[in-house]
Protein backbone atom coordinates (compact mmCIF):
# COMPACT_ATOMS: atom_id res chain seq x y z
CA UNK A 1 0.00 0.00 0.00
CA UNK A 2 2.91 2.76 0.64
CA UNK A 3 4.49 1.85 -2.29
CA UNK A 4 1.33 2.64 -4.12
CA UNK A 5 1.01 6.17 -2.59
CA UNK A 6 5.07 6.76 -3.43
CA UNK A 7 4.52 6.12 -6.94
CA UNK A 8 1.57 8.37 -6.83
CA UNK A 9 3.18 11.29 -5.05
CA UNK A 10 6.13 10.75 -7.46
CA UNK A 11 3.57 11.59 -10.88
CA UNK A 12 1.96 14.51 -9.21
CA UNK A 13 5.60 15.58 -8.26
CA UNK A 14 7.08 15.19 -11.93
CA UNK A 15 3.64 16.79 -13.11
CA UNK A 16 4.14 19.81 -11.04
CA UNK A 17 8.20 20.48 -11.59
CA UNK A 18 7.09 20.11 -15.60
CA UNK A 19 3.86 22.63 -15.56
CA UNK A 20 6.40 24.93 -13.68
CA UNK A 21 9.21 24.40 -16.22
CA UNK A 22 7.09 25.29 -18.93
CA UNK A 23 4.92 28.06 -17.47
CA UNK A 24 9.02 29.91 -16.73
CA UNK A 25 10.48 29.15 -20.04
CA UNK A 26 7.21 30.82 -22.03
CA UNK A 27 5.74 27.64 -23.36
CA UNK A 28 3.09 28.60 -21.08
CA UNK A 29 1.68 31.64 -20.68
CA UNK A 30 -0.98 33.86 -19.36
CA UNK A 31 -2.41 37.18 -19.71
CA UNK A 32 -1.40 38.38 -15.96
CA UNK A 33 2.29 36.53 -15.82
CA UNK A 34 4.93 36.65 -18.12
CA UNK A 35 9.20 36.04 -17.05
CA UNK A 36 11.12 39.12 -18.11
CA UNK A 37 13.08 38.09 -21.28
CA UNK A 38 10.46 36.28 -22.63
CA UNK A 39 9.83 35.94 -26.08
CA UNK A 40 6.61 36.03 -28.42
CA UNK A 41 6.89 35.20 -32.28
CA UNK A 42 4.19 35.98 -34.84
CA UNK A 43 0.68 36.10 -33.97
CA UNK A 44 -1.67 38.56 -32.94
CA UNK A 45 -1.85 39.18 -28.99
CA UNK A 46 -4.02 40.81 -26.86
CA UNK A 47 -2.30 42.85 -23.92
CA UNK A 48 -4.29 41.66 -20.69
CA UNK A 49 -5.51 38.69 -21.92
CA UNK A 50 -2.72 36.96 -24.24
CA UNK A 51 0.49 39.20 -22.56
CA UNK A 52 0.77 40.93 -19.61
CA UNK A 53 0.81 44.63 -19.15
CA UNK A 54 4.07 45.98 -19.71
CA UNK A 55 7.21 46.96 -21.36
CA UNK A 56 8.43 45.56 -24.59
CA UNK A 57 10.95 45.52 -27.18
CA UNK A 58 10.61 44.71 -31.05
CA UNK A 59 12.18 43.18 -33.40
CA UNK A 60 10.82 42.92 -37.13
CA UNK A 61 7.46 44.61 -38.44
CA UNK A 62 4.84 44.67 -36.16
CA UNK A 63 1.06 46.32 -35.90
CA UNK A 64 -0.26 48.06 -32.90
CA UNK A 65 -3.49 49.35 -32.34
CA UNK A 66 -4.80 50.28 -28.98
CA UNK A 67 -2.27 52.51 -26.33
CA UNK A 68 1.55 52.33 -25.58
CA UNK A 69 3.86 54.65 -25.08
CA UNK A 70 6.85 54.81 -27.49
CA UNK A 71 10.18 56.52 -26.87
CA UNK A 72 11.73 58.70 -29.10
CA UNK A 73 15.05 58.24 -30.17
CA UNK A 74 17.84 61.13 -31.37
CA UNK A 75 20.48 58.85 -33.10
CA UNK A 76 21.23 60.99 -36.09
CA UNK A 77 17.52 62.52 -36.29
CA UNK A 78 14.28 62.31 -34.73
CA UNK A 79 12.67 58.69 -34.73
CA UNK A 80 10.62 56.18 -33.08
CA UNK A 81 12.28 53.64 -30.70
CA UNK A 82 11.12 50.26 -31.05
CA UNK A 83 12.70 49.58 -27.22
CA UNK A 84 10.95 49.58 -23.98
CA UNK A 85 7.44 50.23 -25.72
CA UNK A 86 4.98 50.59 -22.99
CA UNK A 87 1.95 48.79 -23.76
CA UNK A 88 -1.64 49.01 -21.52
CA UNK A 89 -4.54 46.69 -21.14
CA UNK A 90 -6.72 46.33 -24.39
CA UNK A 91 -3.97 47.11 -26.91
CA UNK A 92 -3.69 44.45 -30.00
CA UNK A 93 -0.09 43.36 -31.72
CA UNK A 94 -0.01 41.72 -34.49
CA UNK A 95 3.55 40.72 -34.79
CA UNK A 96 4.58 39.54 -38.55
CA UNK A 97 6.71 36.27 -40.18
CA UNK A 98 10.00 37.01 -38.84
CA UNK A 99 9.23 39.17 -36.06
CA UNK A 100 9.61 39.10 -32.44
CA UNK A 101 8.61 41.00 -29.14
CA UNK A 102 10.19 40.40 -25.88
CA UNK A 103 8.89 41.26 -22.91
CA UNK A 104 11.22 43.41 -20.35
CA UNK A 105 8.97 43.47 -17.72
CA UNK A 106 6.36 46.00 -15.92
Amino acid sequence: MERKYLIIIAVIAVVCIAFVALFFSGAIHNGSFAVEGTTFGPGTYVVGTDVPEGYYSFDGQYDLEGNAEFKASSNGGLTISNDDVKLESGAKITIHEGASMKYEGK
